[in-house]
Protein backbone atom coordinates (compact mmCIF):
# COMPACT_ATOMS: atom_id res chain seq x y z
CA UNK A 1 0.00 0.00 0.00
CA UNK A 2 1.42 3.39 -0.95
CA UNK A 3 1.07 6.42 1.23
CA UNK A 4 -0.23 9.62 -0.36
CA UNK A 5 1.03 12.94 0.98
CA UNK A 6 -1.47 15.74 0.60
CA UNK A 7 0.82 18.37 2.12
CA UNK A 8 1.19 21.46 -0.04
CA UNK A 9 4.71 22.70 -0.56
CA UNK A 10 5.01 26.46 -1.05
CA UNK A 11 7.69 27.96 -3.26
CA UNK A 12 10.65 29.78 -1.73
CA UNK A 13 9.48 33.35 -2.50
CA UNK A 14 6.27 32.77 -0.52
CA UNK A 15 8.20 31.20 2.34
CA UNK A 16 10.59 34.17 2.32
CA UNK A 17 7.65 36.59 2.31
CA UNK A 18 6.17 34.78 5.29
CA UNK A 19 9.36 35.04 7.35
CA UNK A 20 9.99 38.64 6.28
CA UNK A 21 6.51 39.56 7.47
CA UNK A 22 7.08 37.75 10.76
CA UNK A 23 10.45 39.43 11.31
CA UNK A 24 9.07 42.90 10.59
CA UNK A 25 6.14 42.36 12.96
CA UNK A 26 8.56 41.32 15.73
CA UNK A 27 10.76 44.38 15.12
CA UNK A 28 7.80 46.78 15.06
CA UNK A 29 6.40 45.28 18.26
CA UNK A 30 9.80 45.41 19.99
CA UNK A 31 10.28 49.06 18.98
CA UNK A 32 6.90 49.97 20.45
CA UNK A 33 7.57 48.13 23.70
CA UNK A 34 11.11 49.43 24.11
CA UNK A 35 10.09 53.02 23.45
CA UNK A 36 7.65 52.86 26.37
CA UNK A 37 10.52 51.94 28.69
CA UNK A 38 12.52 55.04 27.80
CA UNK A 39 12.04 58.47 29.39
CA UNK A 40 9.58 60.79 27.66
CA UNK A 41 11.25 63.40 25.49
CA UNK A 42 14.49 61.45 25.03
CA UNK A 43 16.07 61.18 21.59
CA UNK A 44 16.20 57.39 21.81
CA UNK A 45 12.47 57.21 22.51
CA UNK A 46 11.57 59.44 19.57
CA UNK A 47 13.92 57.47 17.30
CA UNK A 48 12.28 54.19 18.29
CA UNK A 49 8.83 55.67 17.76
CA UNK A 50 9.85 56.94 14.32
CA UNK A 51 11.28 53.51 13.45
CA UNK A 52 8.07 51.88 14.64
CA UNK A 53 6.00 54.16 12.44
CA UNK A 54 8.28 53.77 9.40
CA UNK A 55 8.23 49.97 9.58
CA UNK A 56 4.50 49.75 10.23
CA UNK A 57 3.68 50.71 6.63
CA UNK A 58 5.72 47.90 5.01
CA UNK A 59 4.18 45.45 7.50
CA UNK A 60 0.74 46.66 6.51
CA UNK A 61 1.59 46.27 2.81
CA UNK A 62 3.01 42.76 3.29
CA UNK A 63 0.06 41.59 5.38
CA UNK A 64 -2.40 43.05 2.88
CA UNK A 65 -0.55 41.32 0.02
CA UNK A 66 -0.79 37.99 1.80
CA UNK A 67 -4.52 38.30 2.38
Amino acid sequence: MTEVHSRTRYNWPLIGLHWLTFLLIVVVYAAAELSDALPKGSAARSNLRAGHEMLALPVLALVEERL
